[in-house]
Formats: C-alpha cells, structure tokens, sequence
C-alpha cells in the first residue's frame, strides 16, 4: 500500500465526562488531520481510527490513532486523503 511512508498519529489524555467522547474525539481528529497535513502526509481511509477509553475512578483515560501516509507539502493541501494508495479529493 504505502510501504514505509506510513505513519501514526496519536494523542493521549483525560475526560472527566464521558458525554465529552464525541466533541472531543471529533476536535482531535481534526487537529491531527491539520498537523499531518503541515508535515506532508495525508490520512490513510483503508486504516481504521483507533479510539479507546479506560475508566479510572470519576475520570476517563483515551487513546486516539490513526494512520496517514506522505503525499509531500504541496499535495496535502491539494488532495484529501488516501484510499487503496490512491490519492482522492472529495467534491
């Protein structure tokens, strides 16, 4: 697919409430997808994000991931994401 041009993304951190999952998980998919972006690389569709919480008393620990590979500076803000190691641009 994308060899050794791969790459992981990955964020960690706490939620004191467990109705934040979604607002928060949205946000940090978007600021990842932005430093990738600034990197070069674009986010890989064919990998699953990865996302997962573990209770620890009244708080909640979480892991995000997710996968992107190089496409070059220029092309990461022309182009979208990768799918089957095609670049694609939605609309």
């Amino acid at each position: 697919m994308h060899g050794k041009n791969l790459r992981a993304y990955s964020k960690e951190g706490e939620i004191r409430d467990d109705s934040d999952f979604i607002r928060i998980r949205s946000e940090l998919e978007r600021l990842m997808v932005q430093e990738m972006r600034e990197e070069g690389y674009l986010p890989v569709q064919d990998v699953k994000i990865m996302w997962s919480t573990k209770r620890i008393d009244s708080k909640y620990e979480f892991a995000l991931t997710m996968y992107a590979a190089y496409a070059g500076k220029r092309k990461a803000r022309e182009w979208d994401f990768w799918s089957e190691g095609q670049l694609v641009k939605n609309g």
